[in-house]
C-alpha cells in the first residue's frame, strides 16, 4: 500500500483554493492550505510534500520570491497559479524553478493533469531503458559484450 500523495496549495482566494482542494482531495490527495508565504515556508519545514501549488500575487510576499526561497533547499515539484499571462512571467517562473505554469482561469482537473504529468516526468522511463545487446556490430570493430571484449576487424 502506497502512501497519498501530499500537497501544498498556497493561494490567498478562498474562491480559487476551496475548489482545487476540492479536487485534489478528490484524487485521494492530502492538501495542506496556506494563503500566505510565510505560512507555506511554515509547512515546508513541518513536513515533506510531493508538490507544491503556488499563487504568483501572494499577500506578504512575491510568490516569484517565495519560490526562489523553496529552490533553495527543497527541490519538490513546482507549478505556479497566477492571474498573470504575459509570457515574460511565465518565462520568469520557469527559470527560477517551477516545473510548469498555469495562468488562470483554469480548471482543477487541469492542474491535476498538469501535476500527474510533473510526476510521470519524475518517474525513471521504463519505456527508455535501453534493450540488452549481446553483440553489436560496428564498422571495422564488434563489441561482445557477453565476453566483455572488443576485437578490432581485420581486413
Amino acid at each position: 500500500m502506497h502512501l497519498p500523495k501530499h500537497i501544498l496549495l498556497v493561494e490567498d482566494d478562498p474562491a480559487i483554493a476551496e475548489p482545487m482542494r476540492y479536487a485534489l482531495q478528490r484524487e485521494g490527495w492530502q492538501v495542506d492550505w496556506q494563503t500566505t508565504a510565510q505560512g507555506a515556508l511554515h509547512a515546508l519545514t513541518q513536513q515533506t510534500f510531493d508538490g507544491l501549488i503556488l499563487d504568483v500575487g501572494l499577500p506578504d510576499m512575491d510568490g516569484f520570491d517565495l519560490c526562489r526561497q523553496i529552490r533553495q533547499t527543497y527541490n519538490t515539484p513546482l507549478l505556479f497559479l497566477t492571474a498573470r499571462n504575459d509570457e515574460i512571467e511565465r518565462i520568469i517562473g520557469l527559470e527560477i524553478g517551477a516545473d510548469d505554469y498555469c495562468a488562470k482561469p483554469f480548471s482543477p482537473r487541469e492542474i491535476i493533469s498538469r501535476i500527474k504529468a510533473i510526476w510521470r516526468r519524475m518517474q525513471p522511463a521504463q519505456a527508455d531503458t535501453p534493450t540488452q545487446v549481446d553483440h553489436l556490430p560496428i564498422p571495422n570493430a564488434t563489441i561482445n559484450s557477453t565476453v566483455q571484449d572488443t576485437t578490432p576487424h581485420q581486413d
